[in-house]
């Protein structure tokens, strides 16, 4: 398992429009960009020259931020912006080709926004196993159902 901590607030990602000629383009916003290169950088830190990881992934995402004094002590989770989408293609697009070689060898995905004492970014990835056969069944059997 590799392990990737961040500190500070996190940044989600954020698209701009820049108009180049005829053409517009999506480009990402300063923060945005600078931010994914802090994860980048940090990342590349902890894989120290090891090869990108191969095969089916599993991806868990943790964002912790701070808890404004007014909020009441029993609201344990930021149900507010930014969504953690956001956050999740950032940190996508910042690991691929230092931990895995593309994205979409992510078939597992856990991202939570938290609540705590420090702001700061967590990232776990593992490879995933051979699934055990019944979590590999589909829930419904279509064959029975049409008959």
């Amino acid at each position: 398992m590799i392990r990737i901590t961040v500190p500070g607030p996190a940044t989600p990602e954020r698209k701009r429009q820049v108009r180049q000629g005829a053409w517009t383009r999506r480009v990402d916003t300063p923060q945005a960009r600078d931010y994914k290169g802090r994860v980048y950088a940090r990342a590349c830190e902890v894989m120290d020259g090891q090869l990108p990881l191969e095969g089916p992934l599993a991806l868990t995402i943790t964002i912790w931020r701070l808890k404004p004094r007014s909020w009441p002590k029993r609201r344990l989770w930021p149900d507010s912006r930014p969504d953690v989408d956001n956050y999740t293609k950032l940190v996508a697009d910042a690991l691929t080709g230092v931990v895995f070689r593309d994205d979409a060898q992510i078939c597992r995905l856990v991202v939570e926004k938290r609540l705590g004492s420090l702001e700061l970014l967590e990232v776990a990835v593992e490879p995933l196993g051979d699934p055990a056969p019944a979590a590999a069944a589909p829930l419904i059997d279509w064959a029975e159902e049409d008959a």
